[in-house]
């Protein structure tokens, strides 16, 4: 999370009232194997460690309504129909969300742009 405007560090959030506010969201990163079972994604090579990532606030969509059962390793999610009624609405949908995802980057980065400029007029 940010703590004030542009150039300042980041700090920790454990939780917040708008997504927006928040620079970067970590996730574990989980596929889908069939039906509502994912298996966590790892990094491909021996040691099968898990592979993360940081989200933008923009390419964030939504969270679960209610917790997956796990097994034992975590290495599997097994989500309840309601969850996986969403997933499915948002895999239909995934060219619209990719163009919405790619629309909010541009925007942003004009955003940043017309700071500059605005920076650089006050100079």
């Amino acid at each position: 999370m940010k703590s004030a405007g542009k150039g300042t560090t980041h700090a920790w959030a454990s939780d917040t009232s708008s997504i927006a506010a928040v620079s970067n969201v970590p996730v574990q990163v989980f596929e889908h194997m069939h039906s509502y079972q994912f298996r966590a994604k790892s990094k491909g090579h021996a040691l099968h460690t898990r592979r993360f990532a940081l989200l933008t606030s923009a390419q964030f969509l939504c969270t679960l309504c209610h917790s997956p059962s796990t097994t034992n390793d975590s290495s599997m999610l097994i989500l309840t129909q309601e969850d996986h009624d969403v997933f499915k609405a948002l895999n239909n949908r995934r060219p619209d969300i990719k163009k919405a995802i790619i629309a909010l980057a541009g925007k942003e980065k004009k955003g940043e742009e017309d700071t500059e400029k605005d920076t650089d007029d006050e100079n």
